[in-house]
This record gives structure tokens, sequence and C-alpha cells, in this order.
């Protein structure tokens, strides 16, 4: 019973592992007419993501649960040239998405209210604004 037990662990232990392991080193594109948006996920669970539209590159954390994964957007390349307080920085923002086979598409998004507090947002991302892995 001990070692099915140990064989169960590990077997769940490695699924999730190697899920995660994954993601790590691998780029997701949105082509539109040339133009690229893309992820880049590194290791210890940090993200690039990179807008064509904005020409800005904006860094954060991910989570995986399963095929959910949970965005948290903490800061963009050209912060550093904006007062604190400037409407100009990058906000703090949570993505939820969803991998589907070798696609990344966007389920959700939150920001924070003036109190601080996280809430859903309303904005409603285009069907076709989908991520290929490349």
């Amino acid at each position: 019973m001990i070692q099915l037990c140990c064989i169960l662990f590990l077997t769940l232990n490695t699924s999730c592992m190697a899920q995660k392991d994954e993601l790590i080193d691998t780029k997701w594109v949105y082509d539109f007419d040339g133009c690229q948006d893309y992820w880049k996920f590194k290791e210890q669970n940090k993200y690039e993501f990179y807008s064509c539209e904005t020409g800005d590159t904006t860094y954060g954390s991910y989570a995986l649960d399963g095929n959910t994964l949970k965005i948290h957007q903490i800061k963009g390349a050209y912060d550093k040239e904006f007062s604190e307080k400037s409407r100009h920085r990058t906000p703090n923002i949570k993505f939820e998405l969803e991998i589907k086979r070798n696609v990344i598409v966007f389920k959700g998004r939150w920001e924070t209210d003036p109190e601080g507090n996280w809430v859903k947002s309303n904005f409603i991302f285009p069907e076709d604004y989908v991520f290929k892995k490349q």
C-alpha cells in the first residue's frame, strides 16, 4: 500500500512538473499582417509579453493550473521613464488564459479599484486574438 501511494505521488508530481516545464523557453505568437504580439515564458515563472501595436514589452509572473494560465503583469520596459504615479506606467493587471492544444486564448482580465481590490474587468478580448505556439 505504501509503495502504491509513493508511485501515485511521484506520478502526479512528475506530471505537474512536466506540464510547467513545457512552457519554459516557449514563444506563443499572434500574427496580424506581419505585426506580431508574443508571450515568452521563462524560468522561475517569469514571462515577457511584447505588443507590436504599442511597441512595449511587459513583464510579470505566471502560474499554470491544468490548462488555465494565470498571468500577473507587473512592469513595462519604459516604466523607469515615468514618475511613480504617471498614467503612462504599466498598470498592475491580472489575466486568465486557457491553453488549448497549441494555442493560448484570453478568458478574463482583472484590475485594481481605487482601494486596491482586484475587480474583474468588462474588457472583451476579440475571438481571433489567439496565440499559436512557435
